[in-house]
């Protein structure tokens, strides 16, 4: 599970775990699909949240689990 996330250039999102290890996840891949276009709007990719769950959600309805995230995370 994520205790804080931030956005880094190019669409990178670093993310710590509850842990306190630093994973990146490349959000850009998910931008060219269906409600995922919204975030290429970086008003609407700033107003995110880390849900009870771990995963991200933004208030546009577009939402990322902490399974998905873990999935495609990886270490610098």
């Amino acid at each position: 599970m994520f205790s804080t996330f931030s956005f880094l250039d190019n669409f990178l999102i670093e993310l710590t775990t509850v842990s306190g290890d630093v994973l990146y996840f490349n959000l850009k891949p998910f931008l060219a699909l269906g409600d995922f276009k919204q975030l290429n709007n970086l008003k609407l990719l700033n107003d995110c949240e880390i849900d009870e769950l771990g995963g991200l959600n933004w208030r546009c309805g577009v939402s990322l689990s902490c399974a998905t995230l873990m999935a495609h995370a990886y270490r610098k």
